[in-house]
């Protein structure tokens, strides 16, 4: 039987945003004047908890009141550099409208500000698609802790074995599989097929419209 809950990451999984996610980061480090850091120190981290990722393009040596002021550098320049190339991957508008046409219960569990991601699933033309959206600002601990999904959860009133969440990283696949919810991932995204399986995923697809095949 299809599980009737489906939850899904943003970046990465739903939208191509990574490039911008990380200009925007290295635009922030700058702004406090250290040297742009290479994508590569950045890549890897996104998904995490916003100041988890900008604290690898830091010196190890900066203190939490740094890295918050990177944060806040960082929110002030996402909108002008970030925002604006975010469009969602192929076939993602078709696949949650045939989901949401079946019944099924959409949620996004995302790393990011609810208030900013609500402002990137308007951009890309996706927002009318899901029931809620649980920011990591709405937790006490982020990814891959599963606070926020089982946040959505709770908001949905929906139990875990009911639940499949996609994500792009190995991030999301621990978080689903702490909140005992089944892992999908897509491969697209941050994080290699190798890493996603790795992490437990029960499947990997290649382009987002095959998630039919496990999801219904």
């Amino acid at each position: 039987m299809h599980r009737p809950v489906l939850l899904f990451d943003l970046d990465g999984t739903l939208v191509d945003s990574v490039s911008g996610i990380c200009a925007s980061a290295a635009a922030a480090c700058v702004a406090l004047g250290y040297p742009a850091p290479d994508e590569a120190l950045f890549r890897p981290m996104i998904g995490l908890p916003l100041a988890r990722m900008l604290r690898a393009g830091l010196p190890s040596e900066v203190d939490d009141a740094l890295v918050e002021r990177c944060s806040e550098e960082y929110r002030a320049i996402f909108d002008r550099i970030a925002l604006p190339t975010t469009a969602p991957f192929p076939g993602v508008e078709a696949a949650l409208g045939r989901w949401r046409d079946q019944g099924r219960r959409l949620g996004l569990a995302t790393s990011k500000r609810t208030d900013v991601a609500l402002r990137v699933l308007e951009r890309a033309g996706l927002a009318g698609y899901f029931e809620v959206v649980v920011g990591g600002d709405q937790v006490a601990r982020g990814k891959p802790h599963p606070d926020t999904v089982l946040h959505a959860l709770a908001r949905l009133g929906a139990e875990a074995h009911q639940a499949a969440m996609v994500g792009d990283t190995a991030h999301d696949v621990l978080m689903a599989l702490a909140a005992e919810v089944a892992p999908y991932g897509v491969g697209h995204g941050v994080h290699a097929r190798a890493e996603l399986e790795a992490a437990g995923a029960l499947a990997v697809v290649d382009r987002f419209e095959e998630l039919a095949d496990y999801l219904g």
